[in-house]
């Protein structure tokens, strides 16, 4: 969801604050509105952002939020980096330092060899609002200015990069941009009046957007393929979630307390899953299966096919530090990975076997509060914090590796070809293995 303060980035990591012990484990739809004209949404698997990536190419890049529309968090073809050397980690360069006390939320990308950055500038009124630069270099390609990208301004969330565009938005518009050189392609288009929205996600040749009441999906180019009413709870105002795509498939949150799959090529409802207890949060599919969790404190796991409840589990503490829908949990091919805040104000890490929601492991990080969605990779778990700290523990046994001082807030975490770049409230700081190659042949145009 877009953030502008400081109080919206702590929505951003909703997702994280859920479990911090295990205390239990238990095993009607609206109407779509299709837009005259459109297609089919055409080939290739949900994750594919390029044809080469089409045909089964594995790619290291993390495209946008979550890395791939399944919001796993997890990068399984980064494997450079290792429990045994990660300590290792060294400064490789440093971007956008120039950012002082600007109070918009700085977030990065990479892909195909670029890392984005949104919120560069020195103050929330500074251009550019886009920022690309070489990823293993640190040299700077391109810029944005609100200028250059019509009227987009403000605040602007996690982007989108595939079909050699990159697509951004602030709080009421959606724009376009070209992903080599930052020209427009498309809009700016108002698709809000000042309203929270989710951030982009790239599947299917489409592009999906969540406003509090309705799902829009454009086409590559920023046409408008077709939209989607969500129903909401008579008296509230519903929190847009980040809506998630797999075979043929967007899930999303209907009213408030359950999961809906739609058809990726118009809208329509194919199930939803039963209501749970409390407010529900965004979703992560792995392994067949769909998990969100739903506040105050429960982890679900849902059939992907199915709709139906496989399993879930009560935890302590908090699924979101202030009440707002939490975020999906990060998940790799064995595990769903969960972290939280204590009342004492202590991060813990919790981790369930994927198919049985069995406790995996439960420990303490530090006395200290999450800032940052929690990234995985080969066997390490990466958790960012208010206090600039950067934490990496083994995905095995949650133990603290390693911890880096990157000096403010980070914002957000991913990682590339060996490197781990991380945003933070006052730059982008670059870290990497000594003598790391120089290239990515997997991303090699």
């Amino acid at each position: 969801m877009q953030t502008r303060d400081r109080l919206a980035k702590r929505r951003t990591l909703a997702f994280v604050l859920g479990f911090t012990g295990v205390l239990a484990l238990t095993a009607c739809s609206d109407s779509p509105v299709k837009v005259p004209g459109t297609t089919d949404a055409g080939n290739g698997t949900e994750d594919s952002l390029t044809p080469e990536e089409e045909s089964g190419k594995d790619f290291l890049g993390w495209p946008q939020f979550g890395r791939t529309p399944r919001h796993t968090s997890y990068n399984a073809f980064e494997k450079r980096i290792t429990p045994q050397n990660v300590s290792e980690l060294a400064d490789l360069w440093s971007c956008c330092n120039e950012r002082g006390n600007n109070p918009l939320v700085l977030q990065v990308i990479v892909w195909r060899g670029k890392l984005y950055v949104t919120n560069p500038g020195a103050d929330s009124n500074s251009s550019p609002v886009v920022r690309a630069l070489d990823a293993v270099t640190g040299d700077l390609l391109w810029e944005a200015a609100e200028t250059d990208a019509g009227t987009l301004g403000g605040a602007l969330g996690v982007p989108a990069a595939g079909y050699s565009r990159l697509f951004v938005h602030d709080q009421t518009q959606f724009a376009t941009l070209s992903a080599n050189n930052g020209k427009v392609v498309k809009g700016p288009v108002d698709i809000a009046v000042d309203q929270a929205m989710s951030y982009p996600v790239a599947a299917r040749r489409l592009l999906f957007l969540e406003r509090p009441s309705v799902l829009t999906t454009y086409q590559e180019t920023g046409e408008l393929a077709w939209e989607f009413p969500i129903s909401q709870t008579a008296g509230s105002a519903r929190v847009p979630r980040q809506p998630a795509v797999a075979n043929d498939r967007v899930w999303t949150v209907a009213g408030e307390r359950r999961l809906q799959a739609l058809d990726t090529t118009g809208g329509k409802v194919l199930w939803q899953t039963e209501q749970v207890g409390g407010t529900l949060g965004s979703a992560a599919i792995s392994e067949g299966r769909v998990f969100a969790m739903s506040l105050p404190s429960t982890l679900h796991a849902f059939d992907e096919h199915t709709g139906g409840t496989l399993w879930s589990a009560s935890f302590e503490g908090e699924a979101s530090q202030d009440g707002s829908p939490p975020l999906p949990p990060a998940v790799d091919n064995t595990g769903v990975y969960v972290a939280s805040s204590t009342a004492g104000g202590v991060t813990r890490l919790s981790a369930f076997e994927i198919a049985t929601g069995d406790p995996r492991l439960a420990v303490n990080v530090a006395q200290m509060t999450m800032s940052a969605h929690p990234t995985l990779g080969s066997g390490l778990i990466y958790l960012g914090a208010e206090n600039g700290k950067l934490y990496v523990l083994g995905a095995a046994d949650g133990d603290v590796l390693t911890e880096f001082d990157v000096g403010s807030a980070v914002t957000s975490i991913v990682t590339y070809c060996g490197r781990v770049y991380v945003g933070t409230d006052k730059g982008v700081f670059a870290k990497g293995l000594p003598g790391a190659q120089e290239t990515c042949a997997e991303e090699a145009e």
